[in-house]
């Protein structure tokens, strides 16, 4: 699969995502939809073009986005479900107070590249920072969330598969039925989303050649589909056998680790080229957008990064007030 953050990305993430599936960009894989969904959410701020006040409210409410999302997929009892709360708060309080100031600084040490042209290897090298710390989040995850998944029943597994198969059916209706021509539409929509939100409204001849790059790149939705079934049948198993072996919450979580490192990439050889092929079109086509830009979208640039990262930072000093149950 591409890159593996979360995963709603609309800013830096998506440059991996804008040419796959909005479904598959939103979550990366099954895995983080059942459990590290909450690490998709977690990065809401690096995601997010709206004001300082939204993207505050937004990240807030993570937990409470990534609990019902958790609950769709595994209909957790009211017992589940409180220990749940309290290890999703869990993470959130130490993904804010940990995560969040090295994501201040690190945006802002993105300054200088986007003041200047780059190269798709820059943004490329852009996509594995967020995913080695997008990996640092869900390691913990795992961790918090693994008494949840030790503790579920086969009658939630049954319910686990049923959703998956609904969300499947739902996914060849959106992106196998439609002609190909909407559908290279909708990913440019996608990339200009991106490039956008990164350097602000951009003109006729802009626009003109990011259209040209994003349909340049490979479009085949089928094998996404393939591989985000693998994956799904790669969850209920992991879960299966959690719940088979009754393994205690440590061993869970070694197995949760284990399932997500075999989200990506895809052990299919020719999945697994298109994604890249795909990834690299997409890096391809912002670095050949950011030979372009004006000094005025440079400077939008910088503003964006900038505030971010007073968001992050902010977000960070809040201390964290205990939901009730």
């Amino acid at each position: 699969m591409p890159s593996r953050l979360v995963h709603s990305a609309k800013f830096l993430p998506a440059a991996a995502h804008t040419g796959v599936p909005r479904g598959l960009r939103a979550h990366v894989n099954q895995l983080r939809r059942i459990v590290l969904s909450a690490c998709a959410a977690a990065a809401v701020l690096t995601t997010s073009a709206c004001s300082g006040v939204a993207v505050q409210v937004s990240y807030r409410n993570a937990d409470l986005v990534a609990m019902s999302r958790v609950d769709k997929y595994l209909a957790l009892d009211d017992a589940q479900d409180a220990v749940a709360r309290r290890q999703m708060q869990q993470f959130f309080a130490w993904h804010r107070y940990e995560e969040l100031p090295e994501y201040a600084r690190w945006l802002r040490s993105l300054k200088p590249q986007f003041a200047r042209p780059m190269s798709p290897d820059e943004f490329q090298g852009l996509i594995g920072e967020l995913e080695r710390r997008a990996d640092r989040s869900a390691a913990r995850f795992a961790q918090d969330m693994a008494p949840v998944v030790s503790s579920l029943q086969p009658r939630q597994l049954a319910h686990m598969r049923k959703v998956m198969d609904e969300r499947t059916r739902e996914l060849m209706k959106e992106y196998i039925e439609p002609s190909p021509a909407k559908l290279r539409d909708e990913r440019f929509d996608d990339l200009l989303l991106v490039a956008e939100r990164i350097w602000g409204s951009l003109s006729s001849e802009q626009k003109r050649m990011l259209r040209a790059a994003s349909d340049a790149r490979p479009l085949d939705h089928a094998l996404f589909v393939a591989e985000r079934r693998r994956v799904q049948d790669d969850s209920v198993a992991t879960f299966a056998k959690v719940q088979k072996l009754a393994l205690p919450a440590p061993r869970a979580a070694t197995e949760l680790l284990a399932l997500y490192d075999r989200s990506r990439p895809s052990p299919d050889p020719q999945r697994r080229a298109y994604f890249e092929q795909v990834t690299r079109g997409s890096a391809a086509a912002l670095a050949q957008l950011s030979q372009t830009v004006t000094p005025a979208q440079r400077k939008h640039a910088q503003e964006f990064l900038e505030s971010l990262a007073s968001d992050f930072d902010e977000l960070s000093r809040r201390k964290v007030v205990a939901r009730a149950e």
